[in-house]
């Protein structure tokens, strides 16, 4: 499929607004696997302006992308979808390429959750309650309140009946 690319900004700490990467990025793709509550993908940038210089990537920016599907079935109801991926790595830099100038590198980005998962472990214990209360107290606690409220995520958890007893100890967030 193809999908027209509405906004592809960086956001950082050491920028004061978001700056575009629409009209320097040669490669984007995402993966999404059933079996993992994150998405993850790579930007791959051709920079013939020296931006990796002027705009230090530290691990701590966030990438706005906004896509709208194109050539789908009118009879779909299918929205423009967006969101806030946290970027966590870069590759090594190479030339852009035979009759380009500048460098090229990939920027690697994951749902926001994702780091926040790996570097924290639950310790709560839940008696009588519901497995949608467990549910939603360790997703508030140990991911939501972990990040920027302007990148935050509203969880949608159907309500359950019964009632259990669950220890979740030195394990991370998403596991329990």
């Amino acid at each position: 499929n193809s999908f027209a690319i509405h906004h592809m900004d960086l956001h950082s700490s050491n920028l004061p607004a978001p700056f575009s990467l629409q009209g320097i990025y040669s490669g984007l793709w995402f993966s999404e696997n059933l079996f993992s509550p994150f998405i993850t993908g790579a930007i791959t940038i051709d920079d013939s302006g020296g931006y990796l210089e002027l705009l230090p990537i530290m691990g701590e920016e966030f990438l706005y992308i906004e896509l709208e599907p194109d050539n789908i079935d009118s009879t779909l109801d299918i929205q423009t979808v967006g969101g806030y991926f946290r970027i966590y790595s870069i590759s090594d830099l190479e030339d852009a390429g035979e009759g380009k100038k500048g460098k090229r590198y990939t920027l690697s980005f994951s749902s926001a959750e994702f780091m926040i998962n790996a570097q924290t472990k639950t310790f709560k214990t839940f008696v009588d309650q519901k497995i949608s209360t467990m549910v939603d107290t360790i997703y508030t606690r140990y991911i939501k309140n972990k990040i920027p409220e302007l990148y935050q995520k509203e969880l949608d958890v159907e309500s359950t009946f019964t009632l259990r007893n669950y220890c979740a100890s030195n394990i991370n967030p998403l596991r329990a």
